[in-house]
Protein backbone atom coordinates (compact mmCIF):
# COMPACT_ATOMS: atom_id res chain seq x y z
CA UNK A 1 0.00 0.00 0.00
CA UNK A 2 2.75 2.29 1.07
CA UNK A 3 4.53 1.94 -2.21
CA UNK A 4 1.29 2.48 -4.31
CA UNK A 5 0.60 5.80 -2.17
CA UNK A 6 3.79 7.39 -2.97
CA UNK A 7 5.82 5.68 -5.64
CA UNK A 8 9.19 4.37 -6.18
CA UNK A 9 11.12 8.00 -6.91
CA UNK A 10 11.81 8.82 -3.58
CA UNK A 11 13.75 5.61 -2.94
CA UNK A 12 15.14 5.88 -6.18
CA UNK A 13 16.65 8.89 -5.38
CA UNK A 14 17.70 8.54 -2.03
CA UNK A 15 19.26 5.23 -2.20
CA UNK A 16 21.48 6.11 -5.77
CA UNK A 17 22.98 8.89 -3.62
CA UNK A 18 23.52 6.81 -0.67
CA UNK A 19 25.12 4.07 -2.80
CA UNK A 20 27.21 6.90 -4.53
CA UNK A 21 28.42 7.74 -1.22
CA UNK A 22 29.11 4.42 0.06
CA UNK A 23 31.47 3.79 -2.81
CA UNK A 24 33.59 7.26 -2.21
CA UNK A 25 33.49 5.98 1.53
CA UNK A 26 31.58 9.66 2.51
CA UNK A 27 30.01 8.59 5.56
CA UNK A 28 28.73 11.81 6.80
CA UNK A 29 26.98 12.35 3.55
CA UNK A 30 25.48 9.21 3.47
CA UNK A 31 24.58 10.03 7.06
CA UNK A 32 22.74 13.68 6.14
CA UNK A 33 21.25 11.68 3.22
CA UNK A 34 19.58 8.86 5.35
CA UNK A 35 18.09 11.27 7.69
CA UNK A 36 16.63 12.98 4.88
CA UNK A 37 15.25 9.91 3.44
CA UNK A 38 13.86 9.07 6.63
CA UNK A 39 12.47 12.61 7.15
CA UNK A 40 10.81 12.66 3.80
CA UNK A 41 9.05 8.90 4.35
CA UNK A 42 7.73 9.94 7.54
CA UNK A 43 6.09 13.06 6.24
CA UNK A 44 4.83 10.78 3.21
CA UNK A 45 3.44 8.53 5.86
CA UNK A 46 1.70 11.17 8.01
CA UNK A 47 0.65 13.23 4.86
CA UNK A 48 -1.23 9.71 3.50
CA UNK A 49 -2.83 9.33 6.93
CA UNK A 50 -4.01 12.81 7.40
CA UNK A 51 -5.50 12.41 3.67
CA UNK A 52 -6.98 8.99 5.34
CA UNK A 53 -8.62 10.17 7.80
CA UNK A 54 -10.31 13.30 5.48
CA UNK A 55 -11.34 10.59 3.30
CA UNK A 56 -12.79 8.32 6.28
CA UNK A 57 -15.41 11.35 7.54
Amino acid sequence: MLILSNGYYGGIYYHGILLDAFRKHDGKRARVMMEEHLQHGLYDLESDNLGQEKNDL
